[in-house]
Protein backbone atom coordinates (compact mmCIF):
# COMPACT_ATOMS: atom_id res chain seq x y z
CA UNK A 1 0.00 0.00 0.00
CA UNK A 2 1.49 3.13 -1.09
CA UNK A 3 0.82 6.86 -0.15
CA UNK A 4 -0.33 7.81 -3.79
CA UNK A 5 -2.77 4.91 -3.93
CA UNK A 6 -4.47 5.87 -0.98
CA UNK A 7 -4.41 10.02 -1.82
CA UNK A 8 -6.26 8.66 -5.17
CA UNK A 9 -9.06 6.55 -2.56
CA UNK A 10 -9.16 10.07 -0.72
CA UNK A 11 -9.59 11.76 -3.84
CA UNK A 12 -12.24 9.77 -5.32
CA UNK A 13 -13.86 9.52 -2.22
CA UNK A 14 -13.90 13.19 -1.43
CA UNK A 15 -15.32 14.29 -5.33
CA UNK A 16 -17.60 11.19 -5.54
CA UNK A 17 -15.68 10.98 -9.07
CA UNK A 18 -12.63 9.13 -10.79
CA UNK A 19 -12.24 12.16 -13.38
CA UNK A 20 -12.29 14.68 -11.11
CA UNK A 21 -10.44 13.29 -8.83
CA UNK A 22 -7.63 12.70 -11.04
CA UNK A 23 -7.70 16.24 -12.19
CA UNK A 24 -7.66 17.12 -8.65
CA UNK A 25 -4.36 14.95 -8.56
CA UNK A 26 -3.03 16.32 -12.01
CA UNK A 27 -3.15 12.71 -13.00
CA UNK A 28 -5.43 10.99 -16.21
CA UNK A 29 -8.51 8.56 -15.09
CA UNK A 30 -7.31 5.60 -16.06
CA UNK A 31 -4.33 6.03 -13.51
CA UNK A 32 -6.51 7.32 -10.87
CA UNK A 33 -8.82 3.90 -11.78
CA UNK A 34 -5.48 1.85 -11.81
CA UNK A 35 -4.23 3.09 -8.34
CA UNK A 36 -8.14 1.97 -6.57
CA UNK A 37 -8.16 -1.05 -8.54
CA UNK A 38 -4.56 -2.31 -6.93
CA UNK A 39 -5.92 -1.26 -3.32
CA UNK A 40 -8.96 -3.03 -3.98
CA UNK A 41 -6.71 -6.24 -4.76
CA UNK A 42 -4.24 -5.51 -1.74
CA UNK A 43 -7.33 -5.45 0.94
CA UNK A 44 -9.19 -7.91 -1.15
CA UNK A 45 -12.30 -6.00 -1.07
CA UNK A 46 -14.13 -3.13 -3.36
CA UNK A 47 -13.88 0.36 -1.99
CA UNK A 48 -16.39 2.04 -3.99
CA UNK A 49 -19.85 1.24 -5.49
CA UNK A 50 -19.43 2.55 -9.40
CA UNK A 51 -23.39 3.07 -10.34
CA UNK A 52 -23.02 4.45 -14.43
CA UNK A 53 -21.16 7.97 -13.37
CA UNK A 54 -21.77 7.95 -10.14
CA UNK A 55 -19.30 6.58 -7.31
CA UNK A 56 -19.81 6.39 -3.50
CA UNK A 57 -18.05 4.38 -0.90
CA UNK A 58 -18.80 0.21 -0.92
CA UNK A 59 -21.45 -0.22 1.57
CA UNK A 60 -21.21 -4.41 2.32
CA UNK A 61 -24.28 -6.19 2.59
CA UNK A 62 -25.31 -8.87 4.92
CA UNK A 63 -22.64 -11.96 4.41
CA UNK A 64 -20.64 -9.96 2.33
CA UNK A 65 -18.20 -7.76 4.66
CA UNK A 66 -14.91 -8.12 4.24
CA UNK A 67 -12.24 -9.40 6.96
CA UNK A 68 -12.32 -7.63 10.00
CA UNK A 69 -15.25 -5.81 9.16
CA UNK A 70 -18.03 -6.13 11.33
CA UNK A 71 -21.56 -4.96 13.07
CA UNK A 72 -20.99 -2.15 15.33
CA UNK A 73 -23.39 -3.36 17.48
CA UNK A 74 -21.64 -6.83 18.20
CA UNK A 75 -18.93 -5.66 20.16
CA UNK A 76 -15.72 -6.90 17.77
CA UNK A 77 -13.68 -5.44 16.19
CA UNK A 78 -14.50 -2.10 13.67
CA UNK A 79 -12.37 -1.38 10.15
CA UNK A 80 -10.12 1.24 10.40
CA UNK A 81 -11.89 4.77 10.48
CA UNK A 82 -15.00 3.41 11.94
CA UNK A 83 -16.74 5.81 14.26
CA UNK A 84 -15.12 8.53 12.53
CA UNK A 85 -17.68 11.71 12.15
CA UNK A 86 -18.32 11.76 8.18
CA UNK A 87 -16.35 13.99 5.98
CA UNK A 88 -13.13 13.64 8.18
CA UNK A 89 -10.45 11.19 6.81
CA UNK A 90 -7.49 9.49 8.43
CA UNK A 91 -4.34 8.72 6.95
CA UNK A 92 -1.05 7.34 8.45
CA UNK A 93 1.85 6.80 7.37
Amino acid sequence: MDTQSLQAFLAVADSGSFSRAAEQLHLTQPAVSKRIAVLEGQIDARLFDRIGRRVSPHRSRPGTAAPGATDPGDGRRQPPGAGQPRGQRRLAA
